[in-house]
């Protein structure tokens, strides 16, 4: 019966993509990874799951949701098959867009599934976990065939709790055999004839179902109608975590802790305490801090200002020259602030040259420099923009 069943799933390998469902298909569902066992065919993926598949279809996940790869070695192990389905869940999230995706996995596929969510920080990345005869806890028989890696890695000695004789498995399982939030469905057969032993399959924390159907074996695990009803339903709504995420157990998968949200009212509290003595806030008319006296030369000085801003003077005129640049001119000046008395000699020279008593404008420079020569302290401004530098 077994070999028939492996024998049907190989010959619907090969009839090609199944037709998706059209119209009935369901993209709010999350997509699902299913990841074959040791196997003896590199088409190992769609082999194994040509019927589970195509009755996901049926009932609503879009074709495109569902990934049905092989590995590169279908015998091999950890942690190159680890990587290998971390691979796969980033493609399969990519593609669809989705943030977390379901893993269905078979016997060895399984446990690689579970060194994934503990050992590469997974657990971030899936929401469910649904196995079936998962090689959790290994099987003895797989200690028959020891020329493969893979068979290695669930090879234990046929004495009770024998997988705590296998380095490997006894570290992945240590501390917390269901890692993370991720939610857990662990189905699994009493007739099970590669699973040794067979309760092996279950892990601690998980939702636990028994197949019911009568020798259901390895491999019929795969095409029986029960067990699909029990995938289908884990998908939608089934799982469990009973023992909690056990950050505890994965310090390095652990999400960073949240911080204390900050009392504002004692940070208050303790800035009133700091700054005490502090004046009162500026009142916000000027009659509250001003008198009425100064109030009057305030306005007299706004007056004249409106006065300017109507009737331009000349800068000799207003007296301020030397002051700083206004920004309408493009600040030239701003990083120069040359308030300074007016020049009582520049007035002299200004007086001179209207007399006629400098000739041209070089003799005026000619006088400026010689001014300049003999120690004069300071130079007349420039003109405004003549000449630009840097604070």
């Amino acid at each position: 019966m077994r070999w028939t069943a492996w024998g049907v799933g190989l010959a619907l390998s090969w009839l090609g993509p199944v037709a998706s469902a059209g119209s009935s298909a369901d993209y709010s569902r999350t997509p699902v990874l299913m990841v074959h066992g040791w196997f003896v065919s590199d088409l190992a993926g769609v082999a194994t799951w040509a019927t589970m598949k195509k009755r996901l279809i049926e009932d609503g996940w879009p074709e495109e949701y569902l990934d049905t790869p092989s590995f590169r070695d279908v015998r091999g192990c950890d942690p190159e098959h680890a990587a290998e389905i971390a691979g796969w869940v980033e493609a399969l999230l990519a593609r669809t867009g989705a943030e977390k995706v379901d893993i269905l996995a078979h016997s060895e596929g399984a446990l690689n599934t579970l060194f994934y969510l503990k050992k590469m920080c997974g657990v971030h990345r899936v929401r469910k976990l649904v196995s079936l005869a998962g090689a959790f806890h290994g099987t003895t028989v797989a200690c028959i065939a020891p020329f493969s890696c893979g068979a290695k890695e669930m090879c234990i000695p046929s004495t009770p709790d024998g997988w705590k004789q296998n380095e490997v498995l006894a570290d992945l399982l240590a501390c917390d055999e269901t890692p993370g939030d991720v939610l857990y469905t662990t189905i699994w057969s009493p007739w099970d004839e590669i699973i040794v032993p067979q309760e092996g399959s279950i892990l601690a924390g998980a939702e636990v179902i028994q197949v019911q159907t009568p020798f259901t074996e390895h491999g019929g695990i795969l095409w029986s109608d029960e067990v699909y009803a029990y995938v289908r339903e884990a998908l939608l709504s089934g799982g469990a975590n009973e023992d909690g995420p056990g950050w505890e157990c994965l310090p390095a998968c652990a999400p960073p802790p949240p911080g204390p949200s900050p009392d504002l009212s004692d940070l208050a509290n303790s800035l009133a305490e700091e700054h005490t003595g502090l004046p009162d806030p500026v009142p916000e008319r000027p009659q509250d801090i001003l008198g009425h006296h100064d109030l009057g030369v305030l306005e007299d000085r706004d007056a004249a200002e409106a006065e300017d801003a109507a009737h331009p003077r000349p800068a000799w005129d207003r007296g301020d020259l030397g002051r700083r640049a206004p920004p309408s001119l493009g600040g030239c000046q701003a990083a120069r602030d040359t308030r300074r008395p007016f020049p009582w000699w520049f007035a002299i020279l200004v007086a001179l040259r209207a007399s006629k008593h400098l000739p041209d404008q070089s003799a005026g420079r000619r006088m400026r420099r010689n001014v300049t020569k003999n120690g004069t302290a300071v130079l007349p401004p420039v003109a405004p923009c003549m000449g630009r530098r840097s604070s």
